[in-house]
């Protein structure tokens, strides 16, 4: 199996794994254990895995024939991490017939953040002046540093001189790059996405013998709500791409600046967005 493989190459690391493994057992919310999923659980145990789905969550598979189901699971190999874990099926819609998961790791984690200064005209001698009266204090600290205790006091040094330039030079602005035309978000897609998780919902939780009908319902609407979605966000894309007075302006830098999330790129907007209301009517 390609898990396998992929387990022993990151074996005594932590991680968090996620797959669709498609097997059967009462473990993860089935009524049955089929010989997959007892292969499953014995690769589980053998490599001391730490399995988040509750037993008694929602179903994270929904086909339209009726087909209900937990393929979806939820790996991870530090049990420390497991008992930090919020494991949550979501029932927004997805165009799919897999359900979102969401799941939250609640961590302490303590970070700095670096800000960018003005210093090409002004604050140099404020800042020499500063930096003098802390200089040989933190040069005495540095030298004697040989141990944890000691690297953690060259931190505060680290704050110490952050300080003296906030007291020496202004900010830089850090401007997110956004498209002008403000997003492509509307109130008509979100209530069309709404009703589509709705009727999904109610196809799951119809009897046997209306379930067919409900299905073939969702089915309709979640048909006609998927090309909306696609080409308005395609549209606007192209709009955004093709708007471009400068070629490193702000185009460039979403597409290319290093750590820039996709979410980025598309920003929410309001109901009165011209854009897209045609898309929708």
């Amino acid at each position: 199996m390609e898990l396998h493989d992929l387990l022993d190459s990151i074996q005594g690391e932590s991680y968090i794994i996620g797959a669709d493994l498609n097997g059967h057992h009462t473990s993860w919310g089935y009524n049955d254990t089929s010989t997959r999923g007892r292969a499953i659980e014995d690769m589980i145990n053998a490599k001391q895995m730490v399995l988040i789905n509750p037993v008694d969550a929602p179903p994270t598979f929904f086909h339209t024939k009726g087909t209900v189901g937990s393929p979806d699971l939820t790996l991870t190999s530090n049990k420390d991490i497991a008992v930090k874990l919020n494991w949550q099926v979501l029932n927004e819609e997805t165009l799919s017939d897999h359900q979102y998961i969401k799941i939250e790791v609640k961590l302490e984690r303590k970070t700095l953040s670096f800000l960018r200064f003005k210093t090409k005209y002004e604050g140099h001698n404020k800042f020499h002046n500063k930096i003098k009266t802390i200089a040989e204090e933190a040069t005495e600290k540095i030298q004697q540093c040989n141990s944890k205790t000691g690297l953690d006091e060259t931190n505060e040094i680290h704050l110490e001189i952050m300080n003296t330039c906030k007291s020496s030079y202004r900010v830089k602005k850090q401007e997110i790059n956004k498209p002008q035309h403000g997003g492509w978000w509307s109130q008509d897609l979100e209530i069309t996405k709404k009703k589509v998780g709705a009727l999904r919902r109610r196809a799951q939780r119809a009897p046997a013998d209306l379930r067919r009908g409900a299905c073939i319902i969702y089915d309709h609407d979640r048909a006609e709500y998927r090309p909306i979605l696609l080409e308005t966000r395609r549209m606007v894309w192209n709009t955004f791409c093709t708007e471009v007075s400068n070629p490193h302006g702000s185009q460039y830098k979403s597409i290319f600046r290093p750590g820039r999330p996709p979410s980025d790129l598309l920003q929410h907007t309001t109901a009165e967005d011209s854009r897209t209301s045609h898309s929708t009517s």
